[in-house]
């Protein structure tokens, strides 16, 4: 098993546990972490964030609204610089300072890619079929201000 993929296994199996720290550790100084989604309401994590600060202030974003309650490998296809990995992720939308926004159990099926530099996640990339997710969890989501 190459370490990209023993990386991806020990960090998103405590994932699975909303525990991030194993994620923090796996940083390299100088990554990136790119989310596409910035439409507010429920993905108002997105942008471009750099260094492990900035990373921490985009998990902050996503802990102050989802709880994490599985995350299982579907499939890791693995290099030495790069790692893939597909996911079956359930996850409670819980907005906790928006008391007025119910919350809502939310499955799907992720993808992320790390590039790696020194044994390290130097990029992240996460994807989801946003579509799919209102289609299957309802499209009455609330705006909400970012």
């Amino acid at each position: 098993m190459e370490k990209s993929e023993q990386l991806m296994r020990s960090v998103t199996g405590a994932l699975g546990k909303n525990d991030f720290s194993p994620f923090l550790a796996a940083l390299h100084d100088d990554v990136v972490w790119v989310s596409a989604a910035e439409a507010g309401g429920p993905f108002r994590f997105g942008g471009e964030y750099r260094t492990r600060m900035g990373v921490e202030y985009g998990l902050s974003r996503v802990r102050a609204g989802y709880v994490i309650k599985k995350f299982d490998v579907k499939e890791i296809i693995a290099g030495k610089d790069a790692v893939w990995g597909l996911f079956d992720a359930e996850l409670l939308y819980a907005p906790y300072l928006m008391t007025w926004i119910p919350s809502q159990e939310i499955s799907i099926e992720m993808a992320i890619r790390w590039k790696l530099k020194d044994d390290r996640i130097i990029e992240h990339r996460s994807f989801f079929d946003t579509a799919l997710f209102f289609v299957k969890h309802g499209t009455a989501w609330p705006a909400l201000p970012t």
